[in-house]
């Protein structure tokens, strides 16, 4: 097993300048298996702190509808009186 450890700046820089996997992990001096396991590691953060922006964004949107459809409901039922 090996002592090293992945930097994600690096890996990342290396699999976005179009290094594979084995590639990328020769140049850190790991295996693949452990570059491809820290890979999804990473995405899986990435994907949670998307998530969590776009539900955060679509709740407030609900909210502004619902306040919205109250001041239409509202002005509805002034104009009916």
């Amino acid at each position: 097993m090996s002592t090293n450890t992945i930097n994600d700046r690096r890996l990342l820089r290396l699999i976005d300048g179009g290094k594979s996997q084995a590639e990328a992990a020769r140049i850190i001096g790991v295996s693949r298996q452990a570059v491809s396991k820290r890979l999804q590691e990473l995405r899986g953060k990435t994907t949670k702190v998307i998530v969590a922006k776009k539900v955060e964004q679509i709740t407030d949107c609900k909210i502004d509808a619902m306040a919205q459809l109250t001041k239409i409901n509202s002005d509805a039922n002034e104009i009916l009186e």
